[in-house]
């Protein structure tokens, strides 16, 4: 029964002050995700002169587009183009910056996303995502960018993040064993009650919101390990017990020079992706997002089926810039149980893998999570009050 009690009495110093030091990080990381559940539709409200566009007439092709936008900044490269768009929508575009031939670097660009016509190719706006201005058109990104690494540099701000999901990860464990009730039913610990008393009643409402949400944010905190911590922490520890696949574009060498110009164009690549898809069957998709990787020679398709657990679409295709070759095709439930558990990450983290209701419940829980981290100071301001004296509260 001691060490019963001296376990215990340990782990409640480590989530106090776990709690602590994540606190304000998950203030932030909590009410920034709750916006950022709803990326597209905050962004597309917020900005309806860079995603909207009236279409008279047929949409250009998908290397006319890329010949507008590179006409428009010719020292970039399109590197992006969603496909899978509403109609009266534009056409979302990321850009990649040339070499300087005088100074062997890259070019500084205006804009890092790029909002096109689809009709006509004029340049209806675009932006340097993730910038701090007072522009409403990058308040969106620019949330997105502190939620997962505070806008710190990118190594820092990556490890920072990740670590205070593993450090949330842990906690969640620890505060479940402590939320239960040492006397009394398990049910009273999920309830709340006035007496007049604010402070336990700050206490009960620490603890009741941490157990209604605690496996939403259990799952949070694992998954942001993922998210920010994939190629050093995360895949290594799945590789323990099933491997991974790599995808072609991880395992292809880099070229010995960057792509210049890709010998299959856009339009061409989709076409190949498509009959690839086309002749090894499965479920129907439409096409999504296309890519190119200037460094490797590879466009990356990615196509979408009403079966899929994220909307970015689960099936991916690989096609050589150079060749035409099929260089692979994943999707999600083939490959390993490793694969399998990488794949539902994202999709868990945003909620899109139980659709809209799932959203919400991530949108909610980013908004306890902050609630949890304000009363959990609460509750510790509150001991120190009563126990000045003592270190451990």
């Amino acid at each position: 029964m001691q060490n019963f009690q001296r376990l215990r009495s340990a782990l409640v110093v480590i989530h106090r002050y776990s709690g602590l030091f994540m606190a304000v990080f998950l203030i932030i990381a909590g009410l920034t995700g709750s916006v950022i559940t709803f990326y597209r539709e905050f962004d597309k409200s917020l900005n309806p002169e860079l995603f909207l566009a009236e279409e008279r007439g047929p949409a250009l092709s998908l290397s006319e587009l890329s010949q507008k936008i590179e006409a428009a900044y010719p020292q970039a490269r399109t590197s992006f183009m969603r496909v899978g768009r509403e109609p009266g929508e534009s056409v979302l575009s990321w850009i990649t910056p040339r070499t300087n031939p005088q100074t062997g670097k890259p070019f500084e660009l205006p804009h890092t996303q790029v909002f096109v016509h689809p009709v006509t190719g004029d340049i209806l706006g675009g932006r340097q995502f993730g910038v701090l201005s007072t522009e409403k058109k990058d308040l969106i990104p620019f949330l997105y960018k502190l939620h997962y690494k505070l806008h710190l540099p990118e190594k820092s701000g990556m490890w920072l993040m990740g670590g205070v999901a593993m450090l949330l990860t842990l906690n969640c464990l620890i505060a479940f064993y402590l939320a239960i009730p040492q006397k009394g039913p398990l049910w009273k610990a999920f309830g709340l009650s006035w007496n007049g008393d604010a402070g336990r009643f700050n206490f009960d409402l620490h603890r009741a919101a941490g157990l209604w949400f605690w496996a939403v944010l259990l799952v949070i905190g694992f998954t942001s390990v993922y998210l920010n911590l994939r190629v050093e922490v995360f895949t290594p520890a799945v590789e323990l017990f099933s491997p991974v696949t790599k995808d072609p574009i991880q395992k292809a060498r880099a070229l010995s020079q960057p792509l210049a110009q890709p010998a299959v164009d856009w339009n061409k690549a989709l076409v190949l992706a498509q009959a690839a898809l086309r002749k090894e069957g499965g479920r129907e998709t439409k096409p999504d997002g296309i890519s190119l990787d200037y460094k490797k020679g590879i466009y990356r398709i990615r196509f979408h089926s009403d079966q899929d657990i994220a909307y970015y679409g689960d099936t991916r295709v690989y096609i050589d810039a150079t060749s035409g070759e099929n260089k692979g095709i994943l999707r999600r439930g083939d490959g390993t149980a490793g694969d399998t558990i990488m794949q539902w990450q994202y999709p868990l983290h945003s909620g899109q893998a139980l659709g809209m209701a799932g959203r919400i419940v991530v949108f909610i829980a980013g908004l306890v999570t902050a609630l949890l981290s304000i009363t959990g100071i609460v509750v510790w301001l509150g001991k120190r009050k009563r126990n000045p004296g003592r270190i451990q509260g």
